[in-house]
């Protein structure tokens, strides 16, 4: 922790703050997420995938925002009781934060993102194009309040075999 904190100091010019701090560390803020998230509610494709090549011009390789991603989902399905709250692994200024955010997403949305975020931390290794794998399942996240109002609604859509020529 000193030797970071040397570091940090010293990379500063020992000015720190927050902001500095996680530049110098390497460490992806949750703002990122949260904006993430945002674009996902507005089903704003556009903008999720702007703020993705933000993040990607910083340094920071998909894995590691599809990880990250996940993990702020997974706190977000903790804020939804606030019995479970306690288990909530943030820094504890975030915390209201979270809560809130957490307040205003349905937990079906959530569940289905973090399966979506799983799978495609799973197959991020084998895929030859990481930054496209990435952005395929930015695509799924962003228009998943669509399939699952649809899947709600009862509203399946359904392939059929055209016969009438036979």
């Amino acid at each position: 922790a000193l030797r970071l904190l040397d570091k940090i100091v010293s990379c500063t010019n020992g000015e720190m703050n927050y902001t500095t701090t996680l530049e110098h560390l390497n460490i992806l803020d949750a703002d990122c997420y949260f904006k993430l998230l945002e674009c996902m509610q507005q089903q704003d494709l556009a903008g999720a995938m702007l703020q993705y090549d933000d993040i990607n011009r910083k340094g920071f390789e998909g894995d590691l925002v599809l990880n990250g991603f996940s993990e702020f989902i997974r706190n977000l399905l903790v804020c939804k009781d606030e019995k479970a709250a306690g288990l909530l692994e943030v820094v504890e200024s975030f915390k209201d934060k979270y809560i809130s955010a957490a307040k205003g997403v349905a937990p079906a949305l959530l569940v289905s993102a973090s399966n979506i975020l799983n799978d495609a931390e799973i197959n991020y290794k084998a895929a030859r194009n990481k930054r496209l794998h990435v952005e395929l399942a930015l695509i799924k996240l962003c228009y998943l309040q669509q399939a699952i109002r649809l899947s709600s609604e009862g509203n399946s859509i359904n392939k059929k075999k055209i016969v009438e020529g036979a």
